[in-house]
């Protein structure tokens, strides 16, 4: 087959081509070139999207194979030798302690003419003994009016000499001290009723209270509970009044805790003696009592019970009487929160340096029975809110023998001085108190007592209050300036109207706040500011007695 080939000449050819450029660069000619361009940043080419499949070809291969190793552990000991860098004794540094000085002034004067003089003496620091002694003076030079009478003198004053020594040995410790002191005072408490016209000099009024007393005893130190504890002590009073009745009083008193096995075993024995020649007669009274005791205390719980056997024996003959002493406490929450309960009774003394001491303002010679409280229940919880506040809750009933109530006495002239009557009475009192020290220097403290007395018809639980309450606060400022206040209050109390048997007295409640301000000017030197009496109220706590006023008090103490 012959094959025809297309032949184009070379003419027809170069006139086709410039017609092409023509036909080009009239479409270029005809492009509007006019134009403004904007570059924004320089070309970067980019891949829209791809996906890398591996970074290095992958064979998969389908034949595998495991080459079998036997081996063997063999143990081989490597030795070490370490020998470490010897450490020096750490050195304790020792605590610094304060400086002591061997006596201590303080002396300060009030209003009402009130010195006050206090001076102690004591050796340093020793491991063998401690011996020392103070002298105390106070008193107040005044005349008040009372009722419908005029500058009836008033003042008081009170001394006291003491000596003191004690010696260590390993595990007790042997002890002594002696002294005497006096209280006088004024009955200035007058009878509203008595005629204004008497003429009452000071002597009149005054009484002078004395005494000499001395004690001996040894006790163990011992503080865990399973080692032996034991005390013996013998004590003796000479009590007196201007008067010239007398109360001698000895006093012997021993105890021993000793632990067995797992538990342990105590008693407790007292002898007292009471000689009284006073006025109108003389009176003799001995009372013994013996108080063995078995204790138990394991994890969380502990318990005391035994009898104590009392023996009373004087003038008209001679008693016995039985009482159970016995307290259970469980730690509820160890640490915070402790339950107790018990069961108790007891003999209370009611001889003339006893009833002195709870109102001075009593006939002279005055005693009378003794006051027993056949039983005594009381229940209560105890514990902590933290490691900075504490509390303390707790009811107590008692039934009481011959209780001793304060009356004004009628037998005496001006009728300013008091007796007592005994009755049998029923007691509950609930208690409570609670305590904060939120600082180092602040502290709080908080005490409230409620009491219900029951006592027979037309008679009253005489001068005794149903609810008192005790607020106290303390701050101390950077060791140099402390202040503390306290507050008091007792409610309302009832007194006897001799005059009118019938009638009863309401003493009006009492609100008694004081400040007490100390500085500390350096180690040796200090000076004190007291306040009593903030309110300046004139309350009465025994029938007739007004309280001194706005009481203060200035003065300074010093160490050498």
């Amino acid at each position: 087959m012959k094959t025809k080939q297309l032949y184009i000449p070379i003419r027809k050819l170069f006139l086709i081509s410039w017609i092409l450029v023509l036909a080009t660069v009239s479409d270029l000619w005809a492009q509007d070139m006019n134009k403004e361009v904007y570059v924004v940043s320089s070309y970067k080419p980019e891949i829209a999207d791809a996906d890398r499949i591996a970074t290095l070809p992958v064979i998969p291969d389908t034949f595998s194979f495991n080459t079998p190793i036997d081996y063997s552990l063999i143990p081989s000991r490597i030795r070490s030798e370490y020998e470490p860098r010897p450490i020096q004794a750490a050195k304790m540094a020792g605590t610094p302690l304060d400086k002591l000085y061997n006596s201590y002034l303080r002396a300060g004067a009030g209003n009402y003419n009130s010195p006050l003089l206090e001076y102690q003496i004591h050796n340093l620091r020793s491991k063998d003994y401690a011996v020392g002694a103070s002298v105390y003076h106070k008193s107040a030079h005044y005349k008040r009016d009372v009722g419908q009478f005029r500058d009836i003198p008033s003042g008081y004053g009170r001394n006291q000499v003491d000596l003191y020594g004690k010696k260590f040995y390993p595990g007790f410790n042997v002890v002594a001290r002696a002294g005497a002191w006096n209280h006088k005072i004024r009955h200035y408490g007058l009878s509203p009723l008595l005629e204004d016209t008497l003429d009452i000099e000071s002597d009149d009024i005054r009484q002078n209270y004395k005494a000499v007393y001395g004690e001996a005893g040894i006790h163990s130190t011992a503080t865990d509970s399973s080692d032996l504890q034991y005390s013996l002590f013998l004590k003796g009073t000479h009590f007196s009044d201007r008067y010239e009745n007398k109360a001698p009083h000895v006093e012997l008193s021993a105890s021993v805790h000793a632990p067995l096995s797992f538990f342990f075993l105590g008693l407790d024995f007292n002898l007292d003696y009471v000689n009284q020649n006073v006025e109108r007669d003389s009176a003799r009274q001995t009372t013994v009592q013996f108080h063995p005791y078995f204790s138990m205390q394991k994890d969380r719980w502990r318990f005391t019970l035994g009898p104590r056997i009392a023996v009373e024996s004087n003038l008209e003959g001679q008693s016995s009487y039985f009482f159970i002493d016995g307290l259970f406490a469980y730690d509820i929450v160890p640490g915070a929160l402790t339950g107790q309960a018990g069961v108790n009774g007891y003999l209370q003394s009611n001889n003339f340096q006893s009833l002195y001491e709870r109102n001075p303002y009593i006939v002279p010679g005055l005693h009378t029975t003794t006051t027993r409280y056949p039983v005594v229940v009381f229940a209560g919880v105890e514990g902590k809110f933290s490691s900075k506040s504490g509390y303390r809750a707790d009811v107590r009933f008692e039934n009481i023998s011959d209780a001793v109530f304060f009356v004004n006495s009628d037998t005496i002239l001006y009728q300013n001085q008091y007796t007592v009557k005994t009755l049998d009475a029923d007691c509950m009192r609930l208690h409570g108190e609670t305590d904060w020290n939120p600082l180092h220097s602040l502290g709080f403290l908080l005490q409230a007592n409620y009491y219900q007395y029951s006592v027979p018809a037309a008679e009253e639980a005489w001068h005794l209050p149903g609810f008192d309450l005790t607020f106290t606060t303390r701050y101390n400022f950077m060791e140099k300036v402390s202040a503390r206040l306290e507050y008091y209050f007792i409610g309302q109390r009832k007194a006897e109207d001799i005059h009118n048997n019938q009638a009863i007295i309401s003493l009006t409640p009492i609100h008694d706040a004081n400040l007490l301000f100390d500085y500390k000017y350096n180690d040796r030197l200090g000076f004190f500011l007291n306040l009593y009496n903030l309110a300046n109220q004139k309350y009465q706590i025994w029938n007739q007695y007004p309280v001194q006023g706005l009481n203060v008090m200035l003065g300074a103490s010093y160490k050498f």
